[in-house]
């Protein structure tokens, strides 16, 4: 698939273009690509927090490069599991019409937005932006009800805290 063509379809559907969703979605060859969306979106936020130190009040936050490197890894994985688990909720749980692997193409290539997290900032407006995207993915190709996709994304969240904890818990105290 040509990376040209896979990011102009990202922006089409971040720009909640239902054809470039249905063609995304209909692709089976865009997984790897959906996921290699994801992981350079994710990659480049966190290399934003490496360039740009930002602060709270009186305390300016600069990570390490090793900081960069494991904040890079949780993000790709716990992100990519919870892509899945995401798909696979909505599929077996709530009966979406998408099937699991179509909602991780589609959600991976809007993962584009995660790129906003370059500038710190910007990472409050690609998050709610990505819920949008999410939204309306499930309402239009998946035919979930809003209080599905409300319980759906109640489950992500918890879920996640779940992944990320197991993750701390294997890393052990020294981490």
């Amino acid at each position: 698939m040509d990376l040209q063509k896979s990011l102009k379809q990202a922006w089409d559907i971040l720009l909640l273009k239902d054809v470039a969703m249905q063609a995304v979605a209909k692709d089976s060859s865009a997984l790897p690509v959906s996921l290699g969306i994801f992981a350079g979106a994710t990659v480049l936020s966190k290399l934003g927090t490496l360039l740009i130190p930002y602060s709270t009040g009186m305390i300016v936050y600069r990570p390490s490069f090793v900081d960069f490197l494991v904040s890079s890894v949780l993000g790709i994985g716990v992100g990519i599991a919870m892509l899945f688990l995401t798909g696979l909720l909505a599929e077996r749980l709530f009966h979406s019409k998408l099937s699991t692997e179509a909602t991780v193409r589609v959600l991976g290539h809007a993962s584009l937005i995660t790129a906003l997290g370059f500038y710190q900032p910007l990472n409050i407006i690609s998050g709610i932006w990505y819920l949008v995207v999410l939204c309306t993915v499930l309402t239009r190709l998946g035919k979930l009800q809003p209080g599905s996709i409300l319980l759906l994304i109640i489950l992500d969240l918890l879920l996640s805290g779940v992944l990320v904890g197991i993750w701390f818990e294997m890393m052990g105290p020294s981490f």
